[in-house]
């Protein structure tokens, strides 16, 4: 297997009959292998440090039903809230105040979160916290609304695609916007020149190690700026409350594939690791990751 992780090295990709091997086998050493070139990676790349980025959750408002969310727009008795432009920009100066330098601005898709709303509020923010760079991950939007987002100083836009598969996406999103506007939302971000930031869910159902392999050779074609790669965490009251998880060991063999693959990407480390291990975010660190995404409100929104 160490073999196999040194060829991966030195080749740049890797066949699916290898990521399948990798993704399975039992070999102990060869895994604690692979964790340690992806950590190595990481430190000739950005040095032995993780950078903390600020998270905010602006609204559990959402207009898509995707079937593992609790926010989902179907989801009953569930208290939604929303962040007015006066809480966001308190909570941005706070960041800046603490030393934070980026800030992940997050929500569903949610009409209330127009660029009415967005622009002023962005505007505010540059004037206030000059020293902090914003991100947004508000789901797909038109052309012209990334636009006037970018104009407004927007440095980073992260669109979790959830699946690279059209007919996964399908079955994970059945009354929600086709994959192919995901695919041509992502086209208008990186034209906007944007930093483009991709993400995927491990452990879906229907979920084979084809699509997973998919989702890689995604990264490779795309090159984004960052991947957010999550673990599923089957919810209560969600279509897959009874369904089983993602594994952490799955989760963190890929952020390390990721690394090896794309040495210069960020790569963050998910909250959704530290509801399946409570080093979650060391363990994410040790594969690989060199972000940790550090919300700065605990509410219903979260």
């Amino acid at each position: 297997m160490i073999k196999l992780i040194d060829h991966i090295i030195s080749s740049g990709n890797l066949t699916l009959e290898q990521f399948a091997g990798l993704m399975v086998s039992e070999n102990k050493e060869g895994i604690q292998y692979l964790f340690s070139v992806a950590r190595n990676t990481t430190a000739a790349n950005f040095g032995r440090k993780a950078s903390m980025h600020a998270l905010l959750h602006l609204s559990s408002h959402c207009s898509f039903d995707c079937s593992y969310c609790p926010s989902r727009h179907s989801q009953p008795d569930i208290q939604r809230c929303r962040l007015s432009a006066e809480q966001i920009l308190q909570h941005c100066t706070q960041a800046q105040a603490i030393g934070f330098r980026h800030i992940l601005l997050s929500a569903g898709p949610d009409a209330a979160l127009s660029d009415d709303f967005l622009i002023p509020l962005l505007s505010s923010i540059r004037q206030q916290c000059p020293q902090l760079s914003v991100s947004l991950a508000l789901g797909v939007r038109s052309r012209q609304s990334y636009e006037r987002l970018r104009q407004a100083g927007v440095v980073g836009y992260l669109l979790r695609h959830k699946t690279a598969d059209p007919i996964h996406f399908a079955k994970l999103h059945p009354h929600d916007i086709p994959f192919e506007h995901y695919q041509q939302a992502y086209e208008h971000l990186a034209q906007l020149q944007f930093q483009v930031g991709s993400g995927f869910i491990v452990g879906t159902p229907h979920q084979t190690l084809e699509i997973l392999y998919q989702e890689l050779q995604r990264i490779l074609t795309l090159c984004p700026h960052l991947v957010s790669v999550s673990p599923l965490l089957p919810l209560p009251g969600t279509p897959l409350a009874d369904r089983p998880g993602s594994t952490l060991d799955a989760t963190l063999r890929l952020l390390a594939l990721i690394r090896i693959l794309h040495p210069q990407v960020l790569l963050p480390t998910s909250a959704a690791l530290l509801r399946l291990h409570p080093s979650g975010h060391e363990l994410g660190l040790l594969a690989g990751a060199n972000i940790i995404y550090q919300p700065l409100q605990q509410n219903t929104i979260n």
